[in-house]
């Protein structure tokens, strides 16, 4: 239990503290980002479980962004072909009737 009195600025900011808790630290990205978006290449050379999070493009289903983002998709659910048909197959019909 916290005291009520407790300040997290002085935690947080603590030089030790910090670096406890920081994310720098790890061997490995932890975010896959959309400014630095992986060419396929790159995605092909990734091992998932050094990602954590992804902010993915804003329109990944338009065109131009749709063909950067498809290996992402092929990177995040290698183990299962039918999702990134059904993936394809739905950005497809969105296009189609937007």
């Amino acid at each position: 239990m916290i005291p009520f009195d407790y300040d997290h600025y002085k935690f947080h900011f603590r030089s030790d503290n910090k670096k406890t808790f920081s994310y720098d630290l790890l061997p490995y990205e932890r975010r896959i980002d959309r400014a630095a978006w992986p060419t396929p290449e790159k995605f092909a050379n990734m091992k998932i479980e050094n990602y954590d999070d992804c902010h993915q493009p804003i329109e990944p289903y338009a065109n131009g962004e749709w063909e950067k983002y498809k290996p992402f998709l092929e990177f995040a659910f290698k183990n299962d072909k039918n999702i990134i048909k059904r993936f394809s197959e739905y950005r497809n019909d969105f296009i189609k009737y937007k």
